[in-house]
């Protein structure tokens, strides 16, 4: 609740079309302030969503009083907690060997994320996943983790926090997987671009 208070006295009387604002994509339609209360609201609340607190989630329904708004905010989260599951593999194998997961993420984001390496997916197995399909979903998924926190251009903080609610990693490797993007914030930045391109002409 500290979050979606701290949002409302930051965004004023019109807070509930400023959150729809971001939530429908327009954000630039907020001052870089707002975007990071709505921002910090919306990661507060994922968590809430992410761990069943019915309690709480009850306390904001209320305070949104509003229900096409309170839908469109479940629904922009739910769409990013898929990411949570599919990490949930690789959570498994930082507990048996914290270092070799560092390691392991380390290499799929430079071989998958800022380069492209199409005899990634055959290494499953060495990269400690079960299959080619929950292999291809984690890939997938820090893919378009690191795909979202570039379109929107979050901060470093921001970052930390997105990655910390999206994908239940040790703050330690929450803060390596940050270094990571914001180190190659500017690759990143022209790799979605040239995505986007790609996909405007039809190429992929």
């Amino acid at each position: 609740m500290e979050s979606l208070n701290i949002m409302i006295e930051t965004l004023g009387n019109d807070w509930k079309q400023k959150l729809d604002y971001y939530l429908k994509g327009e954000e630039d339609e907020l001052d870089d302030k707002s975007k990071g209360c709505v921002e910090d609201f919306l990661m507060a609340f994922l968590e809430g969503v992410r761990d069943n607190r019915v309690s709480d989630l009850q306390k904001i329904e209320k305070k949104i009083d509003n229900e096409l708004l309170y839908k469109n905010m479940s629904d922009y989260v739910k769409r990013l907690l898929w990411v949570f599951y599919a990490f949930a593999p690789f959570r498994s194998q930082i507990v048996k060997d914290p270092q070799k997961a560092r390691d392991i993420i380390t290499s799929i984001f430079v071989q998958n994320v800022l380069r492209y390496n199409p005899n990634l997916l055959s290494d499953f197995e060495e990269y400690g996943f079960e299959n080619e399909e929950v292999f291809t979903n984690f890939l997938n998924a820090l893919g378009s983790l690191c795909g979202f926190v570039v379109e929107k251009n979050f901060c470093r903080s921001a970052i930390k926090n997105f990655i910390d609610a999206q994908t239940g990693l040790p703050q330690t490797l929450c803060e390596h997987v940050t270094e990571l993007i914001d180190q190659n914030f500017a690759a990143l930045r022209q790799n979605y671009i040239i995505e986007k391109l790609n996909q405007m002409e039809g190429i992929s």
